[in-house]
């Protein structure tokens, strides 16, 4: 089953270029990622501060390597000077069925 989901994160004053420096850099390793559907890093269009990362991977064994890559680890702490409140909020998805 497919993992799907949002994270989503403000940057913080003085840090937008370092900011969309490093969702860039994490958007060229994940899309390159086995078992990756999708990374898709969006801006707010009225509130460019705000950052929406929509991820899909094909299963929870593809999501867990993400989560393990170094690449990631690296996101993630460079990230805690970059948001505010230091990290982002992830919010699983779940598809609606037709």
């Amino acid at each position: 089953m497919a993992r799907r989901m949002i994270a989503t994160f403000e940057i913080a004053e003085g840090k937008e270029e370092e900011t969309l420096s490093i969702v860039r850099e994490l958007t060229r390793h994940v899309r390159n990622e086995p078992g990756n559907l999708a990374l898709v890093p969006h801006r707010e269009a009225d509130h460019p501060e705000r950052i929406t990362i929509y991820e899909a991977y094909v299963d929870d064994a593809a999501f867990q390597r993400h989560l393990d890559a170094d690449y990631v680890r690296s996101f993630n702490d460079r990230l805690k000077n970059c948001a505010r409140g230091g990290s982002s909020i992830v919010v699983q998805l779940d598809e609606i069925p037709l």
